[in-house]
């Protein structure tokens, strides 16, 4: 009896199944009124850019986009906590390096219009962000 016991404990944890990916999110999800690059009020310089499943930085003028570093990096960056509705887009962006070093960027954007934004930082309106 102790054997068949013991048999079906290892067929059980041989046959899970795990994730390529070792259950990681690495995808953005941006809700359509998001999607497009949104520039910082008075600035054409400093923004964002969603598309359906990307997260880019402006800075300076150069575009720096996360899809993009999540594939090419050796490091662990999951996509945790997506939140998305009509009007407020927030996610993590998890970064996890050398055992005990992690990093964790929580970013909120709630609509004003259809072509005008804002980040929220601890509960507070921030940055204006316009639509081009």
């Amino acid at each position: 009896m102790k054997k068949i016991f013991f048999l079906l404990v290892v067929a059980v944890c041989f046959s899970c199944n795990s994730d390529d990916d070792g259950g990681r999110n690495t995808s953005f999800h941006s809700p359509s009124w998001i999607q497009g690059t949104w520039y910082v009020a008075g600035s054409d310089l400093a923004g964002v850019r969603f598309t359906s499943d990307d997260y880019c930085t402006i800075a300076s003028g150069n575009e720096t986009c996360y899809k993009n570093i999540i594939e090419q990096s050796d490091l662990d960056i999951n996509i945790e906590g997506e939140v998305s509705t009509d009007t407020d887009y927030e996610f993590n962006i998890i970064y996890r390096g050398e055992p005990g070093v992690e990093r964790d960027e929580y970013l909120h954007y709630r609509k004003i219009s259809e072509t005008q934004m804002v980040s929220i930082v601890d509960g507070l309106e921030r940055l204006t962000y316009n639509k081009q």
